[in-house]
């Protein structure tokens, strides 16, 4: 019984040994495909980031239809030291574009400035949300672009969003009434 015993073992050893190796040797490229398909999924989630912007709001009251003025002429303007937080949504199904939530004029109500122009009218996309797919800036590396229009009025402008930073040069505009944002801010928060 003890030499079937021996003889069994000796038999069965080799091939446990070749198991053994074969599994280890198999088993490290699995574990690195599973990592290397963590990282793209995680690269290909939709995630949330939160800036605090501030800078400048140039209220203007602007020209719409008269003989004195050019359509479109700053008839009178007022600068306002702004800052606001703001929400920007990035996701896999459009890579190149940032939806943003909470930015003034494009869809949250502009602050008002002047009494006698610019009555802090309602935001080119009023009562927008993220689910409502608008406020969204077009982005091409680091570069961003707005070129929002609704019967509310138009937000259009330019931005950069870098590292953690972001920086726009934007206008809202509703028939005679305008401002022009001058902002910059930093990364505060970030959720997947």
């Amino acid at each position: 019984m003890t030499h079937l015993t021996l003889v069994l073992m000796f038999l069965f050893t080799p091939q446990l040994g070749e198991l053994s190796e074969s599994t280890i040797g198999l088993g490290k490229p699995q574990i690195s495909m599973a990592e290397s398909s963590q990282l793209q999924n995680k690269a290909a989630k939709d995630y949330t980031e939160y800036y605090f912007l501030q800078g400048i709001q140039i209220s203007q009251r602007l020209c719409n239809i008269s003989s004195a003025c050019e359509p479109g002429e700053v008839i009178e303007s007022d600068t306002l030291n702004t800052a606001f937080i703001v929400r920007l949504t990035f996701s896999s199904e459009k890579p190149d574009s940032v939806l943003f939530d909470g930015l003034e004029g494009a869809n949250t109500k502009p602050r008002e400035m002047i009494s006698s122009g610019f009555n802090g009218l309602a935001a080119a996309y009023r009562e927008c949300s993220p689910s409502s797919d608008c406020g969204h800036a077009r982005k091409t590396g680091n570069k961003l672009e707005f070129n929002l229009s609704s019967p509310s009025g138009r937000y259009f402008g330019k931005g950069t969003l870098d590292n953690g930073r972001l920086t726009l040069q934007t206008q809202y505009i509703y028939r005679g009434s305008g401002a022009e944002y001058i902002l910059e801010g930093q990364k505060i928060v970030e959720y997947e």
